[in-house]
């Protein structure tokens, strides 16, 4: 390799380990713009871990109403979600019979007290813990059929309507039997 080959690849060996360094350090820039919220969401009775319960968060600063962010919580009843620096809501959407609550016992299944709702600060790298202890609570039941035949009618969705509504949180979708 001639002398002049040699000074074109050292120049180019430094070129894509100064391009490697800044992109490594783009991505914990990025890595940096997040935080975490996480927690454990158990039963009152029992003391034991919700599987299966979604968690639902809600970035105070966008005008939405669908949520930011819907995690699942694990066998243990453990979630986790890595969310953009922000304030949120967090609020439990569980189908196991207990009484939803947004974030620091406030309960919330029929409908929520949206002034009564913690904000959860996010900050860049940061972490915050959201447990819940959810209380047993009652459940609507029943079956939807069809008044000619009275088979059982699929995919209807049943809504729970509190008399004065500030926002809904209860609904359900019937099975291929009705229920």
């Amino acid at each position: 390799m001639t002398h002049r080959a040699v000074a074109v690849s050292r120049a180019l060996f430094r070129s894509v380990l100064v391009l490697a360094v800044v992109l490594a350090g783009a991505v914990t820039d990025a890595q940096a713009q997040t935080g975490t919220i996480s927690g454990t969401i158990t039963g009152s009775d029992t003391l034991q871990g919700l599987p299966n319960t979604d968690v639902w968060i809600f970035n105070f600063n966008s005008n939405g109403d669908t949520a930011d962010a819907i995690v699942t919580t694990n066998a243990s009843g453990f979630y986790t979600a890595s969310l953009p620096a922000g304030t949120y809501a967090v609020i439990t959407q569980n189908r196991l019979g207990y009484i939803n609550e947004a974030y620091n016992n406030r309960p919330c299944s029929a409908v929520c007290d949206l002034e009564s709702i913690e904000q959860i600060v996010v900050t860049n790298g940061g972490s915050f813990t959201a447990d819940f202890v959810l209380d047993p609570g009652g459940r609507v039941a029943g079956r939807i059929t069809d008044s000619v035949t009275g088979l059982g009618i699929a995919g209807v969705r049943v809504v729970v309507v509190p008399e004065s509504v500030e926002w809904l949180r209860s609904a359900g979708k019937t099975d291929a039997p009705g229920k």
